[in-house]
């Protein structure tokens, strides 16, 4: 699964089991650090 599919997946769940309608924003949130880490090394490595 992809990052997207997995934050989706959490925060449908989330919002299934517990009512949690902001869940799924804030899942996606809380990937923005490793976008962010994950594209820095994918800049870094392209020279």
């Amino acid at each position: 699964m992809t990052c997207k599919d997995l934050t989706a997946s959490l925060g449908l769940d989330l919002n299934l089991l517990f009512g949690w309608w902001w869940a799924n924003p804030v899942a996606t949130l809380a990937l923005i650090p490793f976008l962010l880490k994950e594209g820095g090394e994918a800049i870094c490595n392209e020279n």
